[in-house]
């Protein structure tokens, strides 16, 4: 596989060998290394993406598997496809990497693409809450605002969320 990539460019014959060869106990992690490099260089990136996301799943590779996430959100500028991955990198930070403040970071992108996304604040609220993240919460949901002082209810909209967060979480009524 790795020679049908690289010397005869043919990566989608590579992937079908690639696949083939995950079967072979002895030579998986070869596999998987090869089909990581065809990933990030490739056209094929959905298809490598759906052969490799449930190996790495099955074996704890979560960070690895962040990294095609985020390689997915950079090259492709669909907002709702951006979205998603954005939503599930939120998902394996929290849930399985425990790393709190790079799901809030990837909460917070999702909240960038679309600032009047109700359902964003949403769960992003309720994760702040679980996490205890709320300053942070205020602090995206203000920088939103701001950016989106060219869009008035936008605008409004996103103040009247932190107001709320900082009256009814934070015990706040000075700011």
């Amino acid at each position: 596989g790795g020679i049908l990539n690289d010397q005869l460019g043919d990566a989608e014959q590579a992937i079908a060998r690639f696949e083939t060869v995950l079967e072979n106990d002895g030579l998986r992690d070869q596999a998987i290394e090869a089909l990581r490099a065809v990933f990030f260089s490739a056209e094929y990136k959905e298809r490598v993406f759906d052969i490799l996301e449930p190996i790495f799943l099955e074996s704890s590779r979560h960070s690895d598997l962040v990294a095609l996430r985020e390689h997915l959100v950079s090259t492709r500028d669909e907002p709702s496809f951006q979205r998603e991955q954005l939503e599930a990198i939120a998902g394996l930070q929290e849930e399985q990497l425990e790393d709190i403040d790079a799901a809030f970071d990837a909460y917070a992108r999702c909240l960038a693409l679309d600032p009047a996304a109700a359902d964003v604040i949403d769960t992003m609220t309720a994760f702040a809450a679980r996490c205890e993240r709320q300053e942070r919460l205020v602090e995206a949901l203000t920088a939103q605002a701001e950016a989106a002082a060219d869009d008035p209810d936008t605008a409004y909209f996103l103040r009247q969320r932190v107001v709320g967060v900082l009256k009814d979480t934070l015990g706040d009524f000075d700011r």
